[in-house]
């Protein structure tokens, strides 16, 4: 590995291995880091080092490397994702919020970008924008398990129990079987 980095100083796979079997994750980082000074246009490595940094609980980190890239054209999933995360656990809520619906409105067909909208939708109480949203995102794209259990939460925060009684029972007796869901069955009834 060692061999490896020295001729490709920059090879990301290489970076990674090297980060996930070392016991010194600092200089693993540190290495990274300098390998992004001297390589600030490679992308791969500045998401490999920015999804590094919040898993090392470093989300600032991540926050300051990412919107250094932020107006490059064609940005990858995994920017919109890994930066989104980071303004929620760095608490920048607002610019999480203003983050994923700039994702959602460029890419309305990815899941990720929807969801992240939704839980912020859930952090800011905006319970109706939520309703609409997952509503239309079903419409277009047909069941999800995951979104329909979210559109019931949030019909329940609005106080419409009739309308989350109805679609909690359109739901299959798998997905009725589990205890979250027992419990938005139990929101409904109090």
């Amino acid at each position: 590995l060692n061999a490896l980095l020295k001729e490709h100083p920059s090879y990301v796979p290489a970076l990674v291995k090297l980060y996930l079997f070392s016991t010194n994750k600092v200089d693993v980082i540190s290495l990274m880091q300098s390998q992004v000074k001297s390589s600030p246009e490679n992308i791969e490595l500045i998401l490999a080092l920015a999804k590094i940094q919040l898993a090392e609980s470093d989300p600032q980190s991540s926050v300051i490397l990412l919107t250094s890239i932020s107006e490059y054209p064609n940005k990858s999933d995994s920017f919109w994702d890994i930066l989104g995360q980071a303004y929620i656990q760095s608490k920048q809520f607002n610019l999480a919020k203003r983050h994923y619906q700039v994702w959602f409105s460029e890419k309305p067909n990815n899941i990720f970008a929807l969801i992240g909208n939704l839980v912020l939708m859930d952090l800011f109480q905006e319970y109706d924008e939520a309703v609409i949203l997952t509503s239309n995102y079903l419409k277009k794209h047909g069941s999800d398990t995951q979104l329909e259990i979210l559109y019931i939460h949030f019909l329940i925060k609005m106080k419409d129990f009739e309308a989350a009684t109805e679609n909690y029972y359109h739901l299959s007796k798998s997905v009725l079987d589990l205890p979250f869901t027992k419990g938005l069955l139990g929101q409904i009834q109090m």
